[in-house]
């Protein structure tokens, strides 16, 4: 029996969604409570077990969804500029001045966000890797190790259907490394600063990412792209 593609398990496994209804709004203010709040106390606790801040409002947010059980595997949010305050659009702005992020030729407003709450439950993590939801087929510990690689899709499909171009990021070096092992390769900004521990801040032209990602892992590649469906520009809208 020939090799499953890495493509074909993450399909097996997940699907990703964008959350434009309350309802997977609030699964993915739920995750964030649960990874921000209670498993890392990064963000304070409070009574209705939501995590969500002022950027919500002009932000895209993405779910990872396991298929066998329906839960939510992980989420993801793009920030996205606001046009009338430029310089307050980003959370990254409020650790970095770095004059970089100004740079509108660089990052054109209307084509850039952050990612930003980038979020894998412990707790599913757990159950998964015990057996838990009753999924024993082929490759299930190499697709718990490309979750991560399942929230860059999540986001490449939102970026695709909403014209941007651009992403901004503050990562923890640990995960940068671990996105360039997969061929994944963002661009540090400036040195790293503190923000719930040392952080990166970094972008990425998502052109450029695609090409790389395919000469570096196709099937890292593959995943992203949705065998390169998502690999293709669409023609922007006017800003």
């Amino acid at each position: 029996m020939s090799e499953l593609r890495l493509v074909d398990l993450f399909h097996h496994h997940f699907e990703v969604a964008e959350a434009t209804t309350d309802e997977l709004k609030l699964k993915a203010f739920r995750l964030r409570y649960q990874v921000y709040c209670v498993e890392n106390s990064f963000e304070p606790k409070n009574l209705e077990g939501l995590e969500r801040d002022i950027y919500d409002g002009h932000s895209l947010h993405g779910l990872l969804i396991h298929r066998a059980s329906g839960n939510v595997a992980g989420g993801v949010r793009l920030v996205r500029s606001r046009p009338n305050d430029p310089l307050r659009s980003f959370p990254l702005q409020e650790f970095s001045d770095d004059p970089a992020f100004c740079d509108r030729r660089r990052f054109p407003l209307a084509h850039t966000a952050e990612v930003s709450r980038f979020a894998i439950s412990r707790d599913f993590r757990r159950r998964f890797s015990d057996t838990a939801y009753g999924d024993n087929s082929p490759g299930r510990p190499l697709v718990m190790q490309h979750i991560t690689l399942g929230l860059m899709r999540a986001i490449m499909e939102i970026s695709r259907a909403h014209d941007i171009t651009d992403w901004l990021a503050v990562m923890e070096p640990a995960l940068l490394r671990l996105l360039q092992r997969v061929g994944i390769f963002y661009a540090p900004i400036g040195g790293l600063i503190e923000h719930h521990g040392l952080r990166q801040p970094c972008a990425a032209n998502i052109e450029e990412m695609v090409a790389t990602s395919r000469e570096h892992n196709f099937d890292c590649y593959e995943v992203m792209t949705d065998s390169g469906r998502l690999a293709e520009r669409r023609t922007l809208v006017a800003a």
